[in-house]
């Protein structure tokens, strides 16, 4: 599965407005990568599964995703066309340990947060071009790279993710709070 599909995929559980998408992607990935930390810690503490950590990775993805969909401009194939999400795999960014890999998540998803506050400050155009992309790539790279360090690939972790919020629609349980909805 590429960028572009699991893009598609994810836009149909997006109940979110569409005008504030920028906005709304990056507060809650910065949200989503808290509780992936949450997850991991349950899960090496041994009173979490592991499955609950590829839930919140797949929760990370789905904002990064629909946070490139709603760049301005943006076509749901210009990043990674061919790209198999499971060729993300960290190589590039020397991820040695699942606490590393989450660091750069959390890293990476403040940065990001505040490149949009600069936007929504300074208004559009105040981010130079391709500042958005290159955090995409860094968050997918990332987020890999972590999945690899799992026993994973993002195609795996995108997959669950789909699963999962499609069930959740079927059930009329998009919105809400709570892991196991």
């Amino acid at each position: 599965m590429n960028l572009a599909e699991y893009t598609a995929g994810a836009a149909r559980t997006a109940i979110f407005p569409p005008e504030r998408g920028l906005e709304y992607t990056a507060l809650a990935l910065s949200s989503e990568v808290a509780e992936l930390d949450e997850a991991i810690a349950a899960w090496r503490c041994g009173v979490g599964p592991v499955e609950d950590v590829r839930a919140e990775l797949g929760d990370v993805l789905w904002n990064v995703a629909l946070f490139n969909h709603h760049l301005p401009g943006r076509s749901q194939d210009a990043l990674l066309p061919e790209t198999s999400l499971g060729s993300l795999r960290g190589d590039s960014l020397a991820v040695l340990s699942v606490g590393e890999a989450l660091r750069m998540l959390q890293a990476a998803s403040g940065w990001l947060a505040g490149r949009v506050s600069k936007q929504i400050r300074d208004g559009e155009g105040a981010v130079a071009p391709g500042v958005f992309d290159d955090a995409v790539l860094w968050l997918l790279d990332t987020a890999g790279g972590l999945a690899r360090l799992l026993g994973w690939d993002l195609d795996e972790v995108a997959e669950a993710n789909l699963a999962k919020l499609a069930d959740r629609q079927s059930r009329g349980v998009l919105s809400g709070s709570g892991d196991h909805r």
